[in-house]
């Protein structure tokens, strides 16, 4: 069987113009107060920080992380799910021990073959390696997601099998 994942709508937010940085949490912004750091993604004002470890958090599995997007981090109290995790957006997943979080860009194509899948920390569609050869790939037996294109929105996704 065949999913793809998806994300959620959380809150409501008209566009990055809406959003602002205020003190160490991107917020809904009345006055058109916008920030650089502060994007409006699916509904909801999100912080974007550099990827990495998140201080403070204990994990053993992806699901144990959660997403704080006002923030732009990741956490282990609060929050929302961070699986699955998002097209666009702020990611979180366990890594050593301790949750990471990485911001996951949407990747154009025109192909499959300009796909490629990263599972650390969290599976996501990247762009693959210039001039690198790609073989069919032959749904649980060479594993139990791809990237692929999706040629009508030119974007990678990820397709998962039930395997």
């Amino acid at each position: 069987m065949l999913a793809v994942f998806a994300s959620v709508v959380l809150s409501a937010c008209g566009g990055d113009a809406a959003c602002r940085l205020i003190g160490e949490r991107c917020v809904e912004s009345v006055d058109g107060g916008v920030s650089a750091a502060c994007r409006c993604l699916e509904g909801a004002c999100t912080q974007r920080r550099p990827d990495g470890p998140t201080r403070g958090t204990t994990c053993r599995f992806g699901q144990d992380c959660r997403v704080d997007r006002a923030a732009g981090v990741c956490t282990t109290d609060g929050g929302v799910s961070a699986w699955p995790p998002p097209t666009e957006g702020l990611a979180c997943g366990c890594l050593r021990n301790e949750c990471h979080a990485v911001w996951i860009e949407p990747v154009s194509c025109s192909a499959d073959v300009d796909c490629a899948l990263s599972e650390t920390p969290v599976p996501r569609a990247v762009a693959a390696k210039k001039g690198a050869k790609k073989k069919p790939f032959r749904p649980c037996v060479d594993g139990e997601r791809t990237a692929v294109c999706d040629v009508k929105a030119r974007r990678c996704t990820i397709v998962s099998y039930r395997c």
